[in-house]
């Protein structure tokens, strides 16, 4: 496993997918990144209670401010394919403020060294909960990892730290 990101570091170049609403299309996380501020959060797994009730709404409640603090987009993952995220953007009406993508088989995960074994609890490898300023020109400003209690990550706090 890579070691973990950090301030300073380029944001790995990984594959994801992105579910339009009609079909998946992977993408390169540097083409969807490049030359756009952008925050991308990590969670745990769509659909999960603090992920649905807490992380994923912060963001969707403050998009207008992280918008005026010169954001241009705000990127969900999860080690879930195109399909959960897509559905479960819809579920949280959220999928005008945040793109969810799907990070299916952990690669991002492990490329930013953030995964997390959830094997104990019936979910497998997936990714710790995380927030990250990335730059336009892919370096990341700032990076905050909850590794056990949800709080940093949220967009409340992101917003400090623009």
């Amino acid at each position: 496993m890579a070691e973990r990101v950090k301030a300073g570091d380029k944001f790995p170049n990984t594959e994801l997918r992105i579910h339009d609403g009609e079909k998946v299309n992977p993408v390169k996380t540097h083409d969807l990144l490049n030359g756009k501020l952008t925050v991308v959060f990590g969670v745990p797994g769509a659909f999960t209670p603090t992920c649905t009730n807490s992380h994923c709404p912060s963001y969707v409640r403050l998009s207008k401010d992280l918008k005026a603090k010169g954001v241009d987009q705000v990127v969900c993952v999860s080690v879930n394919d195109a399909f959960v995220m897509r559905h479960w953007g819809e579920f949280l009406k959220a999928t005008e403020h945040v793109t969810f993508a799907g990070d299916g088989n952990g690669e991002l995960a492990r490329a930013l060294g953030l995964v997390k074994d959830l094997t104990s609890a019936g979910m497998g490898l997936r990714c710790f909960r995380f927030a990250a300023i990335v730059q336009p020109d892919l370096s990341v400003k700032y990076v905050t990892v909850d590794e056990k209690e949800y709080g940093s990550t949220s967009a409340d706090s992101i917003i400090a730290h623009l």
